[in-house]
């Protein structure tokens, strides 16, 4: 049960989701820098850690996108809410 609270939080959420896209890329990204490096100029440690970071990088430029997708459309229902609610808006001005 303290797993299911703890992933209600939107920053735990956002991190969890950022390693384990970093994880699952990791692996295409390390083919493709095989692919395009020659084996006798690149020591496999350098392509390793070249991997880890664009795929840090690519994660988090996706997690931060979900994120703000989620977060908007968080705004949208609870707007929805107060508007089916009956709020009153105030005006600005």
């Amino acid at each position: 049960m303290k797993i299911k609270k703890w992933l209600t939080n939107p920053d735990v959420v956002g991190w969890v989701l950022w390693g384990g896209l970093t994880l699952v890329s990791t692996g295409p990204v390390l083919w493709l820098i095989r692919r395009f490096t020659y084996d006798s100029t690149t020591p496999i440690a350098s392509r390793i850690f070249i991997a880890l970071f664009l795929s840090a990088i690519g994660s988090g430029i996706v997690t931060w996108a979900v994120n703000e997708v989620w977060y908007r459309l968080k705004l949208r229902r609870a707007a929805r809410k107060n508007r089916d609610k009956g709020g009153r808006k105030r005006k600005r001005g």
